[in-house]
């Protein structure tokens, strides 16, 4: 598991996937006490 990512790496990824015509519907990570969360782009 990942670390949450920051903005600009959301910003980032948002961006190249758009350029490529691809759609980011959630991405997992775990948080400082180890549980695992979603991050939901909708």
């Amino acid at each position: 598991m990942n670390a949450k990512p920051c903005t600009n790496c959301i910003k980032t990824i948002n961006f190249t996937l758009k350029s490529k015509n691809y759609r980011l519907k959630k991405l997992c990570y775990s948080d400082e006490h180890g549980e695992i969360c979603v991050y939901s782009n909708d």
